[in-house]
C-alpha cells in the first residue's frame, strides 16, 4: 500500500503487505501483518490520550516517531529522534543520523539500541531496555497479535458475505456460470488456507512467552554514540540501572549480573 500523502488522526490503514507513506502519520493506527512500514516524514501524534498506533510485522522506518506506540517484529530505524513514545522491536532499535534522540520514552528491544543521544538535559523519563521480554513488554506483543487476529477475521468476514451470495445466486439461477463456479471454488480454498493462519496466528498469542524468550546468539548492548544523560533507566534482560552522572560515549554491557558503563571506541 503506497500513500502520497499523510494518515490524518483517526484513519487506519491495515494489511498483510508492505506499507509506504510518502507524507506524515498523525493519531493514526498503521498495521502491516506481515511487512515493513515507512513513513517518510515521520510519526506524530497528539499529547494526550490520542497516540499513534504503528504495528509492523517486518521493519519499521521513520524520519522520526514522536507521541506513539510502535511495535516491529524485526527493526526500528528513526532519522532523527523518538520522543514521549513507547517503542518495541524484537531485533534493533537505531537512532544514529542528526540528532539521533531517544527521550521521555519507553524503549525495548530484543538484541540492541543503538543511539547518539539517551534522555535530556531536562531529565525527561527514558527508559531503554534490551534482551529478553518482561512484564512491561509483554502486553506489547500481546496487542500486536491481537491486531493481527483482527485484520485476520476482518477479511474472513468479507470472504464469507460473498460467498453467501454466490450460494444463494446458484439456488436461484437456472444455470449457474462457470466463472462464478470457479470463484466459489477460489473462495472456499482462501477460506480453507484463512482459517490455517487464523489458527497459527491464535498458537503464537497462547504460547508467546515460549518463542520470545532469551535467544543467546543475539548480542545485547545498548551503544550512546554523543551522550547518556543522568537519571535514564537502562536495563539488559532483568537486570536495571539508573545513569547517575552525565555519560560520553558509552556502551552499556551484562558482566556478572551487573551492567556496566564502558568506554566506546570507535
Amino acid at each position: 500500500v503506497v500513500i502520497n500523502g499523510d494518515v490524518k488522526a483517526d484513519f487506519s490503514v491495515h494489511t498483510e503487505g508492505n506499507i509506504i507513506v510518502r507524507g506524515t502519520v498523525e493519531a493514526a493506527e498503521i498495521v502491516s501483518t506481515g511487512g515493513n512500514i515507512e513513513v517518510k516524514k515521520g510519526i506524530i501524534g497528539t499529547q494526550k490520550e490520542k497516540k499513534a498506533k504503528i504495528v509492523a510485522g517486518g521493519t519499521l522506518k521513520a524520519l522520526f516517531i514522536q507521541e506513539a506506540v510502535i511495535s516491529a517484529g524485526k527493526d526500528i530505524e528513526v532519522g532523527s529522534y523518538i520522543l514521549n513514545s513507547s517503542v518495541h522491536a524484537e531485533n534493533e532499535v537505531r537512532a544514529l543520523r542528526d540528532r539521533g534522540m531517544i527521550a521521555g520514552s519507553n524503549v525495548f528491544s530484543g538484541s540492541c539500541v543503538r543511539a547518539k543521544n539517551i534522555g535530556s538535559m531536562s531529565d525527561t523519563k527514558t527508559s531503554i531496555k534490551v534482551g529478553r521480554i518482561v512484564k512491561d513488554e509483554v502486553n506489547v506483543k500481546f496487542h500486536q497479535l491481537e491486531d493481527e487476529l483482527k485484520v485476520l477475521e476482518e477479511e474472513d468476514k468479507l470472504l464469507r458475505k460473498r460467498l453467501d451470495f454466490l450460494d444463494l445466486l446458484k439456488k436461484r439461477l437456472p444455470h449457474f456460470p462457470p466463472e462464478k463456479e470457479r470463484e466459489l471454488a477460489e473462495l472456499l480454498d482462501k477460506l480453507k488456507s484463512l482459517e490455517a493462519i487464523k489458527q497459527e496466528t491464535l498458537q503464537d498469542k497462547d504460547d508467546f512467552h515460549k518463542k520470545f524468550v532469551d535467544q543467546f546468539d543475539k548480542e545485547r548492548k545498548i551503544f550512546v554514540l554523543q551522550t547518556l544523560w543522568p537519571g535514564v533507566l537502562v536495563g539488559i534482560n532483568d537486570v536495571v540501572k539508573k545513569v547517575d552522572a552525565r555519560q560520553r560515549r558509552v556502551m552499556a554491557v551484562l558482566e556478572e549480573n551487573q551492567i556496566e558503563l564502558k568506554r566506546l571506541t570507535m
